[in-house]
């Protein structure tokens, strides 16, 4: 490793999947308790395209070029001072966390040892890295949803990243899972286990049943779909409507202390127990990768294109190398 430089998805501008480039930056060196992992996936997330649009510049700032990439696959390169629980070769995933900014559109990047957690045996990284966002499926039906056997689970954007791996764990947990989607994931989310597969074109929140429990990945007509939940039911919503940003984080504040349903709102943060929970979940069959394209670097574009435009099944991947 004598090349300093890496290649890394850079932009130096708000806008769509067209500012995006592979430029060349420093290689990060791990700080103490950090680990430098040599990435071979990644995958593409809403939130990101989100920030890249512009959309929430107040937050992101005016400082370019700024990166994209949330989680990523690889082996660890090198460990950081007082790392012990990994070593160089040692095959991982991982999520930057959400102090951490984006950046794992690259061919390596340092993250807390913490955010980073074991690959099973027997998966391909590619594959794999449709599947670290799936520690927030975890999170939301494990803890804040506290979701039970034989209770009812209805699933929004079931076809998507956090969707679909939440589909899947719902059926495990032992829920009866209605998964809302575009009619062309229909197919594909009873694939994954929905009892119920519903075209959310074709139905108003309100001409649905009662659910125990309400997954929520669009962010988009909370309103509505917070009267969903029986009684005793909860809502937990892991998105917030991107055309419509400051209303939207307005009304989950509030939603927390007026109202008769509070909206659970969370962002993915996992730590170590959250990713041997999923490779668990992996190990045991319960929990299997989505991939629905896999684009090289160079196309990171194209990927975010991809998603813009809906209708994914599953996770958009990228290459790395």
């Amino acid at each position: 490793m004598n090349d300093r430089m890496m290649k890394a998805v850079l932009y130096d501008r708000y806008g769509g999947p067209e500012v995006l480039y592979v430029g060349r930056v420093p290689r990060p060196e791990p700080a103490p308790g950090e680990v430098l992992v040599k990435v071979r996936a990644f995958s593409v997330n809403g939130g990101e395209l989100t920030v890249r649009s512009g959309r929430l510049r107040l937050l992101s700032g005016r400082t370019f070029p700024q990166r994209v990439g949330l989680d990523f696959t690889g082996e660890v390169a090198e460990p950081g001072a007082g790392v012990t629980r990994f070593a160089p070769g040692d095959r991982v995933w991982g999520v930057l966390g959400r102090t951490s900014g984006f950046g794992s559109a690259a061919e390596y990047v340092s993250v807390p040892a913490t955010r980073v957690g074991r690959l099973p045996d027997g998966i391909d990284p590619v594959d794999a890295a449709a599947l670290p966002v799936a520690t927030a499926a975890i999170t939301a039906l494990r803890d804040k949803a506290g979701l039970r056997p034989g209770e009812r689970l209805l699933v929004r954007g079931a076809a998507g990243g956090v969707g679909n791996a939440a589909v899947q764990l719902g059926r495990a947990y032992g829920a009866e899972v209605t998964a809302l989607a575009r009619a062309t994931g229909l197919d594909f989310v009873r694939g994954l286990g929905a009892h119920r597969a519903i075209d959310h074109r074709t139905v108003r929140a309100a001409d649905l049943d009662r659910f125990d429990v309400v997954l929520d990945t669009a962010g988009t007509d909370l309103r509505a779909y917070r009267r969903r939940p029986a009684p005793g039911g909860r809502m937990v919503t892991l998105a917030f409507d991107p055309k419509r940003p400051a209303a939207s984080f307005g009304y989950l504040a509030a939603s927390t202390v007026h109202g008769r349903g509070r909206v659970r709102f969370f962002s993915g943060n996992p730590g170590q127990a959250d990713f041997d929970d999923l490779a668990r979940h992996v190990v045991e069959g319960k929990l299997r990768p989505a991939v629905d394209t896999v684009f090289p670097l160079e196309e990171t574009a194209a990927a975010h294109r991809a998603l813009e435009a809906g209708g994914v099944r599953g996770k958009y991947v990228v290459r790395v190398g």
